[in-house]
């Protein structure tokens, strides 16, 4: 049951298939897909397969949530919370943005903002999300958050030409 997300400066909207130009410029940049596992595009074509992959996958049958962020009416990236285990409750949690968006809050808002989303409006108990330990920026996000660090796995990211080891987190949610 995907929505319309706004925060202060952004606006999330689902993702679709008319986001494929703005979403190949991000996937298509190094700089942005290097800490993941998106595959690095090369072509309009494979932005198009992509986020065919993702809106079959992660149907609304479990409540996934895969957003495109908005800045200004401008596209600025991709986030979202792709279910884990649906009946244990689990989601992940990412988020992507445009390299000349990163340092400004962003990250952060857009995280804060699906959090909020994922435990108000599906049956999410736990959130987890990953970053490589040489993503300085991704860490301080989710510490913000309030997600603990549940690992460090050595040499657990292989992508991109890169082995890194990997800082696992997770946040909780217990109904007050």
């Amino acid at each position: 049951m995907s929505s319309i997300i706004k925060t202060e400066r952004l606006t999330l909207i689902p993702l679709t298939m008319e986001h494929k130009e703005a979403l190949f410029k991000l996937w298509s940049n190094y700089e942005v897909i290097k800490y993941t596992y998106a595959p690095l595009m090369k072509d309009i074509s494979e932005s198009e397969e992509r986020i065919k992959m993702i809106l079959e996958k992660y149907s609304e049958k479990d409540h996934t949530s895969n957003f495109t962020i908005l800045y200004n009416d401008e596209i600025i990236g991709t986030a979202g919370c792709p279910t884990v285990n649906f009946n244990k409750g689990e989601y992940g949690l990412f988020y992507q943005l445009n390299q000349d968006y990163w340092g400004k809050g962003f990250g952060y808002e857009v995280a804060k903002a699906l959090v909020n989303y994922i435990f108000t409006s599906s049956n999410a108990k736990i959130l987890i999300a990953d970053a490589v330990t040489i993503n300085n920026g991704s860490d301080k996000i989710l510490e913000k958050l309030g997600m603990e660090r549940s690992e460090i796995e050595k040499d657990g990211f292989k992508h991109n030409g890169l082995v890194l080891d990997v800082y696992h987190y997770q946040l909780k949610y217990y109904k007050r």
